[in-house]
Protein backbone atom coordinates (compact mmCIF):
# COMPACT_ATOMS: atom_id res chain seq x y z
CA UNK A 1 0.00 0.00 0.00
CA UNK A 2 1.29 3.51 -0.72
CA UNK A 3 1.45 5.98 1.74
CA UNK A 4 -0.88 8.20 -0.61
CA UNK A 5 -3.77 5.38 0.16
CA UNK A 6 -2.72 4.90 3.70
CA UNK A 7 -3.30 9.26 4.29
CA UNK A 8 -6.64 8.77 2.50
CA UNK A 9 -8.10 6.10 3.91
CA UNK A 10 -7.01 8.07 7.51
CA UNK A 11 -8.37 11.14 6.17
CA UNK A 12 -11.76 9.41 4.97
CA UNK A 13 -11.48 8.27 8.58
CA UNK A 14 -11.28 11.12 10.26
CA UNK A 15 -13.71 12.81 7.96
CA UNK A 16 -16.64 10.00 8.64
CA UNK A 17 -15.45 10.77 12.25
CA UNK A 18 -15.68 14.25 12.68
CA UNK A 19 -19.40 14.43 10.56
CA UNK A 20 -20.44 11.28 12.99
CA UNK A 21 -19.71 13.23 16.09
CA UNK A 22 -20.76 15.84 14.82
CA UNK A 23 -23.84 14.55 14.12
CA UNK A 24 -24.14 13.13 17.94
CA UNK A 25 -23.31 16.31 19.51
CA UNK A 26 -26.22 18.20 17.20
CA UNK A 27 -28.39 15.95 18.13
CA UNK A 28 -27.52 16.19 22.06
CA UNK A 29 -27.22 19.88 21.68
CA UNK A 30 -30.70 20.02 20.07
CA UNK A 31 -32.48 17.23 22.87
CA UNK A 32 -30.81 19.68 25.50
CA UNK A 33 -32.58 22.60 23.74
CA UNK A 34 -36.01 20.99 23.33
CA UNK A 35 -35.70 19.80 26.98
CA UNK A 36 -34.97 23.39 27.98
CA UNK A 37 -37.69 24.32 25.94
CA UNK A 38 -40.27 22.07 27.75
CA UNK A 39 -39.31 23.02 31.24
CA UNK A 40 -39.43 27.19 29.85
CA UNK A 41 -43.16 26.46 28.64
CA UNK A 42 -44.39 24.56 31.58
CA UNK A 43 -42.61 26.93 33.95
CA UNK A 44 -44.87 30.11 31.95
CA UNK A 45 -47.93 27.84 32.24
CA UNK A 46 -47.04 27.05 36.02
CA UNK A 47 -47.02 31.02 36.44
CA UNK A 48 -49.79 31.91 34.47
CA UNK A 49 -52.03 29.50 36.18
CA UNK A 50 -50.59 31.44 39.73
CA UNK A 51 -51.60 34.86 38.20
CA UNK A 52 -55.08 33.66 37.00
CA UNK A 53 -55.55 31.51 40.49
CA UNK A 54 -58.29 33.46 42.75
CA UNK A 55 -58.90 32.81 46.21
CA UNK A 56 -62.65 32.10 47.05
CA UNK A 57 -64.57 33.24 50.08
CA UNK A 58 -67.28 32.49 51.92
CA UNK A 59 -68.61 33.90 54.89
CA UNK A 60 -70.70 32.43 57.78
CA UNK A 61 -72.87 33.92 60.31
CA UNK A 62 -73.87 32.45 63.64
CA UNK A 63 -75.04 33.87 67.45
CA UNK A 64 -72.97 32.75 70.13
CA UNK A 65 -73.97 34.31 73.17
CA UNK A 66 -78.14 33.63 73.52
CA UNK A 67 -80.06 30.38 73.05
CA UNK A 68 -81.69 29.43 69.90
CA UNK A 69 -84.92 27.92 68.88
CA UNK A 70 -85.06 25.62 66.48
CA UNK A 71 -86.82 27.60 63.89
CA UNK A 72 -83.73 30.63 64.21
CA UNK A 73 -85.47 32.74 67.32
CA UNK A 74 -83.00 34.24 69.76
CA UNK A 75 -84.84 34.37 72.92
CA UNK A 76 -83.98 36.30 75.62
CA UNK A 77 -85.67 37.30 79.12
CA UNK A 78 -85.30 40.66 78.82
CA UNK A 79 -86.76 44.03 76.51
CA UNK A 80 -83.32 44.90 75.37
CA UNK A 81 -80.25 42.60 74.47
CA UNK A 82 -76.47 42.58 73.86
CA UNK A 83 -76.34 40.27 70.57
CA UNK A 84 -73.17 38.76 69.93
CA UNK A 85 -72.45 37.33 66.42
CA UNK A 86 -69.68 34.95 64.93
CA UNK A 87 -68.53 35.82 61.69
CA UNK A 88 -66.17 32.87 60.14
CA UNK A 89 -64.65 33.82 56.64
CA UNK A 90 -63.15 30.90 54.94
CA UNK A 91 -60.86 30.79 52.31
CA UNK A 92 -61.56 27.60 49.52
CA UNK A 93 -59.92 28.91 46.05
CA UNK A 94 -56.53 28.22 44.90
CA UNK A 95 -54.45 31.06 46.64
CA UNK A 96 -54.20 33.08 49.47
CA UNK A 97 -56.66 36.41 49.72
CA UNK A 98 -54.37 39.18 50.20
CA UNK A 99 -55.37 42.59 52.10
CA UNK A 100 -59.45 43.17 52.77
CA UNK A 101 -62.32 44.34 54.79
CA UNK A 102 -65.55 42.69 56.16
CA UNK A 103 -68.52 44.86 56.36
CA UNK A 104 -71.36 43.86 58.84
CA UNK A 105 -74.86 45.90 57.46
CA UNK A 106 -77.95 46.40 60.21
CA UNK A 107 -80.70 48.70 60.06
CA UNK A 108 -80.57 52.12 62.40
CA UNK A 109 -82.99 50.23 64.41
CA UNK A 110 -79.43 48.91 65.89
CA UNK A 111 -77.36 51.55 67.77
CA UNK A 112 -74.19 52.95 66.34
CA UNK A 113 -72.73 53.50 69.80
CA UNK A 114 -72.68 50.32 70.99
CA UNK A 115 -72.60 48.34 67.62
CA UNK A 116 -68.96 47.01 67.69
CA UNK A 117 -66.52 44.09 67.38
CA UNK A 118 -65.17 42.66 70.14
CA UNK A 119 -63.69 39.22 70.97
CA UNK A 120 -65.09 35.89 71.55
CA UNK A 121 -66.32 37.35 75.06
CA UNK A 122 -68.13 40.41 73.78
CA UNK A 123 -64.86 42.73 75.31
CA UNK A 124 -64.48 45.70 73.32
CA UNK A 125 -61.33 44.97 71.23
CA UNK A 126 -58.85 48.36 71.17
CA UNK A 127 -57.65 48.09 68.26
CA UNK A 128 -60.72 47.55 66.24
CA UNK A 129 -62.42 50.92 68.28
CA UNK A 130 -64.53 52.16 65.51
CA UNK A 131 -68.26 52.64 65.62
CA UNK A 132 -70.73 51.70 62.99
CA UNK A 133 -70.76 54.56 60.03
CA UNK A 134 -74.72 55.63 59.56
CA UNK A 135 -74.85 55.41 55.41
CA UNK A 136 -78.67 56.40 54.38
CA UNK A 137 -80.66 54.27 56.24
CA UNK A 138 -78.19 51.35 57.85
CA UNK A 139 -75.52 50.96 59.86
CA UNK A 140 -72.36 49.66 58.85
CA UNK A 141 -69.72 48.16 60.41
CA UNK A 142 -66.07 47.79 58.81
CA UNK A 143 -63.11 46.15 60.02
CA UNK A 144 -59.84 45.87 57.35
CA UNK A 145 -57.77 42.52 57.47
CA UNK A 146 -54.10 41.54 56.23
CA UNK A 147 -54.83 38.43 54.51
CA UNK A 148 -57.13 35.34 54.77
CA UNK A 149 -54.96 31.65 54.32
CA UNK A 150 -56.45 28.44 52.39
CA UNK A 151 -56.16 26.51 55.44
CA UNK A 152 -57.01 28.89 57.85
CA UNK A 153 -60.12 30.50 58.28
CA UNK A 154 -60.61 34.36 59.98
CA UNK A 155 -62.78 34.64 63.18
CA UNK A 156 -64.26 37.82 63.99
CA UNK A 157 -66.49 38.83 66.56
CA UNK A 158 -69.37 41.60 66.54
CA UNK A 159 -71.33 42.91 69.39
CA UNK A 160 -74.78 45.08 68.68
CA UNK A 161 -77.53 45.99 71.44
CA UNK A 162 -81.22 45.61 69.83
CA UNK A 163 -84.36 45.56 71.43
CA UNK A 164 -86.17 43.01 72.23
CA UNK A 165 -88.75 41.77 69.85
CA UNK A 166 -86.80 42.35 66.68
CA UNK A 167 -86.64 40.86 63.08
CA UNK A 168 -84.62 42.14 60.85
CA UNK A 169 -81.65 41.30 58.60
CA UNK A 170 -77.74 41.64 59.32
CA UNK A 171 -75.68 41.59 55.98
CA UNK A 172 -72.33 40.36 55.98
CA UNK A 173 -69.78 41.60 52.74
CA UNK A 174 -66.07 40.41 52.41
CA UNK A 175 -63.83 42.12 49.91
CA UNK A 176 -60.42 41.25 49.71
CA UNK A 177 -57.43 41.41 47.10
CA UNK A 178 -56.84 38.49 44.43
CA UNK A 179 -60.37 36.96 45.36
CA UNK A 180 -63.88 36.89 44.29
CA UNK A 181 -65.88 38.67 45.97
CA UNK A 182 -68.80 36.13 47.18
CA UNK A 183 -72.82 36.75 47.73
CA UNK A 184 -73.08 38.73 50.97
CA UNK A 185 -74.27 36.84 53.81
CA UNK A 186 -77.64 37.40 55.23
CA UNK A 187 -78.49 36.62 58.85
CA UNK A 188 -82.24 37.03 59.94
CA UNK A 189 -81.72 38.33 63.29
CA UNK A 190 -84.97 37.31 65.03
CA UNK A 191 -85.08 38.03 68.89
CA UNK A 192 -88.01 37.16 71.13
CA UNK A 193 -88.45 37.22 74.88
CA UNK A 194 -88.17 34.24 76.56
CA UNK A 195 -91.98 32.86 77.65
CA UNK A 196 -91.44 32.07 81.65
Amino acid sequence: MSAELIIGVIGAAGTIGGTAAGIWYGRRSANIADRGLELAEAEHERRERERQARAKLDGAVECVNMEQREDGVLLTEGNSANVRLKITVTNSGEREAGRGIVEVDAPLGISDLGFRWSDGGGRELPEYAERAARIGDRNILSRQFDGIGRSVPQELYVTMPTSVPSDFPVVIRVRAEHADEPEPVSFPLRIEQKLR
